[in-house]
């Protein structure tokens, strides 16, 4: 994989990693908090071993880059990222979001706007605000967190093939939270609940049936790349 570094509309620039398609979809993958784009490093590689392209997209304040975290700031590093990728000629519908625990946020604001080819979601969350009020209930996270990530407001507006995968042991987002989004999604949708999995989901449990669901739609497997 190849660094791309883009920068955001507001001039805060990230530094991503980019490996090319052998004429399939282009993936990219956003991460969870408190981690990094190695964190993803088994899902890319497992996308690509099958043609496709991948984008461990970053954020500003992690891995080293500059600026400080936000919803907002994530989003527009996001943007900046499938900007760079329209520009090298991939086209939204051509283009498959992951988001893993707090990317899955990330991701459902970009397919809200950018239409991809389908758009899934590991351990997924309904906000995150709901997500800090099962870890602190005596606490009034509801007034004073400004970072929401309101995924189940925006999950109806998606329209693209989504797949939601969760594990029964995931101590950190509960699964009935996936649940509750696929409930509210759109079809075509799939979803996956792993027993014995927790909150960090191999490839080796459900890579299988992702690379399934994305084949049964053709947008989601055909040349990626626009002439």
């Amino acid at each position: 994989m190849v660094p791309v570094k883009t920068t955001a509309a507001d001039g805060v620039a990230v530094i991503h990693w980019y490996a090319p398609p052998r004429g399939q979809a282009v993936i990219v993958l956003f991460h969870g908090n408190g981690g990094t784009v190695a964190d993803l490093e088994p899902w890319a590689a497992a996308f690509h071993a099958r043609g496709c392209g991948v984008v461990l997209a970053d954020y500003r304040g992690y891995s080293g880059n500059p600026g400080s975290p936000s919803e907002e700031g994530l989003y527009a590093d996001a943007r900046a990222v499938l900007d760079w990728l329209a520009a090298q000629g991939f086209k939204d519908r051509g283009i498959v979001l992951l988001g893993w625990s707090l990317g899955s946020g990330v991701a459902v604001q970009m397919a809200v706007e950018r239409h991809p080819a389908a758009l899934v979601l590991l351990a997924p969350y309904t906000t995150l605000v709901d997500v800090a009020v099962r870890q602190y209930p005596i606490f009034p996270v509801r007034t004073l967190m400004r970072d929401r990530f309101d995924s189940m407001s925006k999950i109806t507006a998606v329209d693209a093939p989504l797949m939601i995968v969760a594990g029964d042991r995931d101590r950190i987002v509960p699964p009935d939270m996936g649940r509750d989004l696929f409930a509210a999604a759109r079809e075509p949708k799939r979803a996956l609940f792993l027993p014995q999995v927790g909150h960090v989901i191999e490839p080796s449990s459900a890579f299988a049936a992702v690379a399934e669901f994305l084949e049964q739609r053709a947008a989601a497997v055909a040349p990626a790349r626009s002439r």
